[in-house]
């Protein structure tokens, strides 16, 4: 019997092998409506049951969540869904642990909180707040018992950046692209209307307390301006996650005190499968 990472117990189950070897397991509604559905790669997954991908459905037939797990513990992406079908929320997880985004949405598909994971430890918060004029969301580190604010971005109705509102750097690059491609993106500082410079920026990953893994491995940029564009390879195929540290040097005016900042930044894309019918501009891949 499955023990599915949020469901406590399962009433019953249905086999379905047919002849294109898919195993399926089902749970229902007293009512008769599908309540869960688990799919199988193979029979030794079907019997084992650590490995599998499921489905939880509301009586409408809607989606209410999918899941993956490998190996009995959760991986990729955990994604919730409203009954009218709008994405509610989704997490990325790692060998069972929360490792980068936890995004919560509004019926309306608005971003309305954004949480940050390494190892299962909170890291950072955004919350947006929303008037008639205008959005912003606040940004802060997580400290024990504590939030401490850490810049906000504010935009108008139009979704136009208000740079004399905002006191913080922007992180511009799509949200997918496909296998052998590289990621580019670009960094932008905004603080509240004054002179800024971004000193340096890294690249690497983090371990839970914001120390760099292999500082050897790390990609050093000094821009010595307001903004910096790069160009990456991404390492996966699904999901990648990039994390640094920016540092930056603002003046109200040129002969003003100067002011130092340190930031720590997320940036997270999917690399998928390119169609036949598309070509990309690499011919190797790491993976």
């Amino acid at each position: 019997m499955i023990k599915r990472v949020y469901i406590a117990t399962i009433i019953s189950f249905t086999l379905i092998n047919c002849q294109t070897k898919k195993y399926e397991k089902y749970d229902y509604y007293e009512s008769g409506e599908v309540k869960e559905k688990f799919l199988f790669d193979n029979k030794s997954d079907y019997e084992s049951n650590l490995n599998y991908t499921g489905y939880l459905y509301y009586k409408n037939g809607q989606i209410k969540d999918i899941t993956r797990v490998k190996n009995g513990e959760r991986v990729g992406t955990y994604v919730q869904f409203y009954e009218n079908g709008n994405k509610k929320r989704y997490i990325h997880y790692k060998q069972g642990k929360k490792y980068g985004f936890d995004r919560f949405y509004s019926p309306d598909n608005e971003l309305v909180m954004e949480n940050v994971y390494i190892n299962d430890v909170h890291m950072c918060k955004m919350k947006s707040f929303s008037n008639k004029d205008k959005t912003s969301n606040f940004y802060y580190y997580v400290e024990p018992d504590s939030l401490i604010e850490n810049g906000v971005i504010t935009y108008d109705t139009n979704n136009n950046l208000l740079p004399n509102e905002s006191f913080y750097f922007n992180i511009f690059g799509d949200d997918t692209i496909y296998t052998n491609e590289n990621y580019n993106f670009s960094c932008k500082v905004y603080t509240l209307g004054a002179m800024n410079i971004i000193d340096s920026l890294i690249i690497g990953e983090f371990n839970e307390k914001y120390e760099f893994i292999n500082f050897n491995d790390t990609v050093k940029i000094k821009p010595k301006s307001d903004s910096v564009s790069l160009s990456i390879k991404p390492n996966y195929l699904r999901e990648n996650l990039i994390m640094g540290k920016i540092y930056i040097s603002s003046y109200l005016s040129p002969n003003e005190k100067k002011y130092t900042r340190e930031f720590i930044f997320y940036k997270d894309f999917f690399v998928k499968t390119a169609p036949s019918n598309v070509s990309t501009n690499s011919s190797s891949f790491e993976r």
